[in-house]
């Protein structure tokens, strides 16, 4: 069996990746460019950069809410394993959790020469909602309105991201609410104008909550007493 791959080469000498020696990137690259080396080949420009800089930042953490921290502190409660707690959380993220980034830049990058009100009509006509608007705690995402003022000023605000903006308007107008673009709908349009293919989508969710994570799997291991379970009173029993 014969296995190849472009990403890189390690000998005992050196180790190559994507046509550049490790030793010179070490201390001279920050990590946002070595995901454009890795996952695209090329060195990113220095807005590129800055943009993606931004996107994790965003996306780090967002309180004791959603699933995958719920998941992790209750993994660390019962294990106190750092790789089965993150593990737990990272295995939450799907599509109602995280997800819509992926199907959102799917959508952007397959129907971007459509205009936002074919797209918002085509999915009206198939009940299907699209990906990517509405929250449950805002009306306007305000991780949404910074990354887009960044990348306005960066100049990295070209079509997916005007093709977003104006379905979140087509569908103001069919539904008769406000159903804000979201975190994740945000990500899918500026990882769309940053050229990442949209099936890769998901990790730029995945990667920065990771550390979100790790906060709080800490928390849970250090000031926390162990085995986290529900209290009878949180249980109601439905059967006969």
């Amino acid at each position: 069996m014969e296995w190849k791959t472009k990403i890189s080469k390690v000998n005992e000498k050196e180790e190559t990746i994507r046509g550049f020696k490790l030793d010179d990137l070490i201390g001279k690259v920050s990590f946002s460019e070595m995901i454009f080396i890795l996952l695209q080949g090329k060195k990113p420009t220095k807005e590129e950069a800055k943009i993606m800089d931004a996107v994790l930042v965003a996306t780090c953490e967002h309180g004791l809410y959603p699933p995958s921290t719920l998941s992790t502190r209750i993994a660390a409660s019962s294990t106190g394993n750092i790789s089965v707690a993150l593990a737990s959380g990272i295995l939450t993220i799907g599509k109602f959790h995280g997800g819509a980034i992926e199907s959102l830049a799917k959508i952007l990058q397959e129907n971007k020469s459509k205009t936002a009100k074919d797209i918002v009509q085509e999915f009206s006509i198939k009940k299907e909602r699209i990906p990517g608007y509405g929250h449950k705690m805002y009306t306007e995402d305000p991780r949404t309105i910074r990354l887009f003022k960044i990348a306005k000023d960066l100049n990295i605000n070209g079509s997916y991201v005007k093709l977003a903006l104006a379905i979140e308007k087509e569908l103001e107008k069919s539904t008769g609410r406000k159903l804000c673009l979201n975190i994740d709908g945000c990500i899918a349009a500026l990882i769309s104008e940053l050229k990442f293919d949209w099936r890769m989508a998901n990790m730029f969710f995945i990667l920065p909550r990771i550390l979100g994570l790790t906060a709080h799997y800490h928390e849970e291991i250090t000031e926390e007493k162990p085995y986290r379970r529900l209290d009878e009173n949180e249980v109601k029993y439905q059967g006969k």
